[in-house]
């Protein structure tokens, strides 16, 4: 499909087919796809009756959409957020299930999504999806995202470039019929940010919105032409008694029916055995047969013990995440058949080593770092949830880890005080600090920084102007500081 560069694009009744954007989490793109531009109104003639539909996403661990830009920049130049685009009145089928497949491992290990960009006064509405997922163990399937911060990259000067939005948002969306075959987890309405790996800095955009979006993640029956699908849970199924491995073949017994039938022989399916990362259940198996029993071929398997005592299979869904915010409103939205209703956010998992592939349940809910960050206010309300494990879900982390003050005194004159960590604190202007266990308690509080002396150490940083130069060391919380 190609997008002239017109300020608005009118898309008549008809399916167009679209190589879309792909990107690693890394920040590399597949050069063959097209980009949004600033400005830009894609619009339909209707849901249902102008499809956009993916095709072609075919490189290993990238996360496609049909209408993408990339979000990670390269060197230590932003990228520049979309100005004032929307997209609106169509159907976009991301397809999953149908793109290139590879004789090794047998299928595209690609994520399959809608929508994604880094905007501000942006908006997707009355915009369908269908068909997403994820079928890469390194890529988690983001549906319709919009990325309103970030605090990528760092500058020249060392610091964070932060990059901050406002008013953008999903409204009057629909997100239903996802694959049955997912390797990982899916977020569907999705508005975030990026986080800088060098210090952590993140940026927070202001007055995003999630209203009005219907939301369903059952799976359906898979059906040959003139059979009618029938609607089943997507939920997880554990295992009761006679599920086990048989040399390369496992046998799984839910404690819920499957119901999966022999056109759905060939599908790969997720599972995890939660008591034992060693378990051979662990990954994404082939299905062999469904009747008279389920059974997968374990033979690609990494894991070395059989142990059968507990094994889940599925993969979760979300249907709302938001981070990165600051006076966001969730609301008026219809959830069904999803794990986590949401909004939801969790730490993130940030170990020296990275994660092995496939990860375990546990560190697998924490992988993504667009659902790992903060939110300084956000509000919920009026939302609908039916069949969901849980509603609104922030499993958030703490405070992170601490560096150790090797030095610290307070200059009367200037009513500077003087930080030395042990090591490298990776703090950056605008970040917030706390003091904890110092020689005077005095010193002791909260401090957000903003200002930067003209020549500095590469890991220095001032908290706010002092209201006041009292005698005496003033709290941490209202001076101005360095931290070296």
């Amino acid at each position: 499909m190609a997008l002239l560069d017109t300020f608005l694009q009118e898309a008549a009744p008809f399916t167009y087919q679209t190589r879309g954007f792909g990107t690693k989490a890394d920040g590399t793109v597949d050069g063959r796809g097209w980009q949004p531009k600033t400005g830009q109104k894609i619009v339909g003639a209707g849901v249902e009756v102008t499809t956009l539909q993916l095709v072609g996403a075919d490189q290993e661990d990238y996360h496609y959409h049909a209408v993408g830009m990339a979000i990670e920049p390269t060197g230590n130049t932003a990228i520049a957020p979309l100005q004032s685009f929307e997209i609106s009145d169509l159907t976009i089928d991301c397809n999953a299930d149908n793109q290139p497949g590879r004789p090794t491992p047998g299928y595209a290990p690609v994520a399959c999504g809608a929508v994604r960009i880094l905007g501000a006064q942006s908006c997707i509405r009355r915009v369908k999806a269908i068909n997403f997922g994820t079928k890469s163990f390194k890529e988690g399937c983001f549906v319709l995202s919009i990325i309103q911060a970030s605090g990528k990259p760092t500058g020249a000067d060392t610091q964070p470039i932060i990059t901050e939005t406002v008013h953008s948002g999903i409204e009057d969306c629909i997100a239903i019929q996802p694959s049955k075959n997912n390797a990982r987890e899916a977020t569907v309405l999705h508005i975030g940010g990026l986080k800088n790996s060098d210090n952590h800095a993140q940026g927070f955009g202001r007055a995003a919105f999630v209203r009005k979006n219907f939301v369903d993640c059952q799976y359906l029956t898979s059906v040959s032409v003139g059979q009618t699908a029938v609607p089943f849970s997507s939920a997880f199924v554990t295992s009761k008694t006679g599920t086990q491995i048989v040399g390369s073949v496992g046998t799984f017994v839910g404690k819920r029916a499957l119901v999966w039938n022999p056109l759905d022989e060939g599908g790969y399916v997720r599972f995890y055995n939660p008591r034992d990362s060693q378990s051979r259940w662990n990954g994404y198996f082939k299905i062999l047969t469904v009747s008279p029993s389920f059974q997968i071929d374990l033979t690609g398997s990494t894991g070395t013990t059989n142990d059968s005592s507990f094994v889940i299979m599925g993969t979760e869904f979300r249907a709302i995440a938001v981070s990165s915010c600051e006076g966001a409103v969730v609301e008026e939205n219809q959830i069904h058949n999803c794990w986590i209703g949401g909004p939801y956010a969790s730490p993130l998992y940030d170990p020296v080593t990275p994660p092995t592939y496939p990860a375990d349940l546990f560190t697998e809910q924490s992988l993504d770092p667009l659902n790992a960050l903060n939110t300084r206010s956000l509000i919920v309300r009026n939302n609908f949830y039916k069949n969901v494990a849980a509603g609104p879900y922030w499993n958030m982390g703490g405070v992170s880890g601490t560096a150790s003050i090797s030095n610290m005194s307070y200059a009367s004159g200037t009513g500077l005080v003087t930080v030395t960590t042990a090591r490298n604190h990776k703090l950056w202007l605008n970040a917030r600090v706390k003091i904890e266990s110092a020689p005077n308690p005095a010193y002791e509080g909260s401090a957000r920084f903003r200002k930067s002396r003209t020549t500095r150490p590469s890991n220095t940083c001032w908290p706010p102007a002092c209201q006041a130069s009292p005698p005496g060391p003033p709290a941490t919380a209202w001076c101005p500081a360095w931290i070296t």
